[in-house]
C-alpha cells in the first residue's frame, strides 16, 4: 500500500496460504500489465463466479464430475508445438517452399514488442503497423 519511485507494494490475500493477507512489491510497470489483465475486452461479460464454478460450489463440481464418470481434475493439455501441428494439417513439412520443393530455414525472428505493448495496441484496436507508421 505504498508507491515508490519505480515501485508499488499493495496487499493481497494468499489463497494457498490459508488466505492470509501479504504484501507484494513489484515494478511499476509489472503491476499495470497485472492490473489490465483484469481488464475485459468490450462486450465481455466476467461469468467466472456464477454456477459451479465459484469457489464454494467447488465440493458440488467434484461431485458432479463423479456421477458423470469423469476424473476429478481436468486433464492436462499436451503444449502445442506449432510445425507439428501445421505438419498434420497440411500433410507435408511446412517448412518446404512451395514454389521449388527445398526445405526453407529460419534466419531470424522479429522481435516482439513487449506484453504491455501489445496490450495496449489491443485494447485500443490498433495493429502494429498503424502504431508504428
Amino acid at each position: 500500500m505504498a508507491i515508490e519511485k519505480n515501485t508499488v507494494t499493495f496487499k493481497y490475500h494468499d489463497n494457498r496460504d490459508g488466505g492470509k493477507a501479504k504484501l507484494m512489491t513489484l515494478t511499476g510497470v509489472e503491476f499495470i500489465r497485472r492490473f489490465m489483465l483484469h481488464i475485459l475486452p468490450a462486450r465481455f461479460m466476467r461469468v467466472r463466479h456464477y454456477g459451479l464454478h465459484h469457489p464454494i460450489k467447488r465440493k458440488d463440481l467434484q461431485r458432479c464430475r463423479a456421477l458423470l464418470g469423469l476424473p476429478y481434475s481436468l486433464p492436462v493439455v499436451k503444449q502445442l508445438i506449432m510445425l507439428e501441428w501445421l505438419a498434420q494439417i497440411m500433410g507435408d513439412n511446412p517448412n518446404r517452399c512451395p514454389r521449388c520443393g527445398g526445405i526453407m530455414s529460419t534466419w531470424g525472428t522479429l522481435d516482439e514488442l513487449p506484453p504491455l505493448a501489445m496490450l495496449l495496441l489491443w485494447l485500443l484496436r490498433l495493429s502494429r503497423r498503424k502504431a508504428y507508421a
